[in-house]
């Protein structure tokens, strides 16, 4: 939700850049209403992928004293060049565990030239003993649809110490035996086999990192894969976009925006508004000041109507992981 207004449209022009046929989202923010979401945001600006499906699945935790309305939950989805033959998603199971978040799949049928593609985007849980689980129930899902030319990805929340859950999906014993060896007896045999794209093509190297675990600057881990069924052979697999980038880009965009916030805020305290004023928490490095995230460390965060205006802080980069596949149909 930072600056969304400016970074939908970096988004989109990512996107664009890019020119993947199908696209998937975590974390999307959504509204009560099916009309409100941000993928529906995106595809306004997307012409070119006339099909899309979202699900709503837990609502977002309102900061304390938070004096902001708009988008309560969030939800994943996907935007598609390719016709959607069929959608649907499947809550995967609780597994006992600290995460209480509902954990879902999202299943989509496509036509790519004249065969059947099966897209599967989920988001698995931060606890990684429930992400046993939620691989365990991904491939369940998976066998017992019998399913062929399967693309599974998403934010899989996997942790650089702790790769138990894919060796689980792409049938890597060792480590899964010690860690997910509940679920590895729960799946039995199996048909289908699946690799780790980037993997496939890079080897086991340090790159393809896609997230920055705070409070620590920097990529540092790789919980966005895109795993295929061993079968398919991966033409390309790259990752595109900077948050530097972005910044140079949008920085007229982001300065406007900024001081139409800082202006909306005095409106507010004129009118004896007080509260929180960021649309949500800035982050191990942030503070809120004014509505608008700071780069100045998290111990000056100030409720309306008390605030000043600082230099604003960038939490994150844009990345898009894409890869190219080729199928061979029997």
């Amino acid at each position: 939700m930072f600056n969304w207004e400016i970074r939908k449209l970096k988004i989109a022009k990512l996107i664009k850049s890019s020119n993947p046929d199908v696209i998937a989202f975590q974390e999307v923010r959504c509204g009560y209403s099916k009309n409100e979401n941000q993928i529906l945001e995106l595809q306004k600006l997307l012409p070119a992928y006339k099909w899309s499906f979202f699900k709503c699945s837990n609502k977002v935790q309102k900061i304390k004293h938070s004096i902001k309305k708009g988008y309560n939950k969030e939800g994943i989805g996907i935007l598609s060049k390719l016709e959607v033959l069929n959608a649907k998603a499947e809550e995967l199971p609780y597994t006992y565990g600290p995460d209480t978040n509902k954990r879902l799949l999202i299943h989509v049928k496509l036509i790519q030239e004249d065969h059947v593609v099966n897209i599967i985007n989920v988001h698995f849980s931060y606890d990684r003993q429930q992400q046993c689980g939620n691989a365990a129930a991904l491939l369940d899902y998976v066998f017992r649809k019998r399913l062929k030319n399967v693309v599974l990805l998403g934010d899989f929340n996997t942790y650089n110490d702790f790769e138990a859950p894919m060796d689980l999906i792409t049938f890597k014993p060792g480590h899964a035996m010690t860690h997910c060896k509940q679920e590895l007896q729960q799946i039995g045999n199996r048909y289908i086999n699946f690799d780790d794209s980037w993997q496939k093509l890079h080897g086991k190297d340090h790159t393809g990192l896609t997230f920055s675990n705070m409070p620590f600057p920097g990529l540092e881990s790789r919980p966005d894969r895109i795993l295929v069924n061993s079968e398919t052979e991966v033409i390309s697999a790259s990752l595109s976009g900077h948050g530097t980038n972005y910044k140079r880009q949008y920085r007229s965009s982001i300065v406007f925006s900024r001081f139409q916030t800082v202006l909306k805020q005095a409106a507010l305290s004129y009118h004896s508004i007080s509260g929180f004023s960021c649309f949500h928490d800035c982050g191990p490095h942030g503070s809120c000041r004014c509505g608008v995230c700071i780069a100045d460390g998290n111990d000056k965060t100030c409720h309306l109507p008390n605030c000043i205006e600082y230099e604003e802080y960038f939490p994150s980069d844009h990345l898009m992981l894409s890869v190219t596949l080729k199928y061979t149909i029997s």
